[in-house]
């Protein structure tokens, strides 16, 4: 069977560097650049036109930054996966991005390999933090300050209590799945309803409900 091609549009206001991840991702199997762009605004234009699978693009940008376009692109095209570049040089867009509708930030510099690994996770409906990414997401959420998101944390179940737990420690769906001796299936159900009872986009939404309501037990922290 005939490996999809995954259709590709990348932004980044550094020339060299969107030619290098232009080439990177050329000389890997299953991926076709389809445009790039220097800023969000572009960015959006040529997501408009071409209606890409993926979108890799940087967080920080002139005339709209990778957060504004993040949320016009779901807006838009709704399928679309989004993977933000990150230098972790400003830790609250990371957030803003994600909570804006990327499924996961990846370090720039990153090697093909781990982009390949980043693009099949996030292809199962999953998310993906690079490397000890989720420590760093789970710890930049903890870190600011975020208004309460306007729902009851008692409304949800004990199930979902326990997918929110292991959401917050980084686990993945399949990983989630095996521990709690349910199907990603079901898993990816509790999600969607736990998406709706928090009012989140995505995610990050999830997580920072969790942290501000108090239904993540930090396993590390003494009574």
């Amino acid at each position: 069977m005939k490996k999809k091609i995954l259709t590709v549009v990348i932004a980044d206001d550094h020339e060299i560097f969107l030619k290098g991840l232009k080439q990177t991702l050329e000389e890997m199997e299953g991926f076709q650049v389809l445009a790039v762009a220097g800023n969000g605004i572009e960015l959006v234009a040529q997501c408009r036109l071409h209606q890409p699978d993926i979108v890799f693009t940087d967080i920080k940008m002139p005339g709209l930054n990778g957060p504004a376009a993040t949320r016009q692109i779901m807006e838009l095209l709704p399928q679309t996966i989004v993977l933000a570049l990150s230098m972790y040089e400003d830790d609250h867009t990371i957030i803003d991005i994600l909570t804006a509708g990327a499924r996961g930030f990846i370090k720039k510099g990153a090697r093909s390999a781990e982009i390949a690994a980043a693009v099949k996770q996030l292809s199962s409906d999953d998310r993906y933090y690079c490397g000890s990414g989720s420590v760093a997401l789970h710890s930049l959420i903890k870190k600011y300050s975020y208004k309460r998101l306007p729902v009851n944390a008692l409304l949800c179940t004990k199930r979902e209590r326990e997918v929110i737990q292991l959401l917050c420690e980084g686990f993945s769906t399949n990983e989630i799945a095996e521990k709690l001796f349910i199907t990603p299936t079901t898993v990816s159900g509790h999600r969607s309803s736990l998406l709706k009872k928090t009012g989140s986009k995505n995610t990050p939404g999830i997580l920072l409900y969790a942290f501000q309501n108090g239904l993540y037990e930090d396993p590390g922290k003494e009574d």
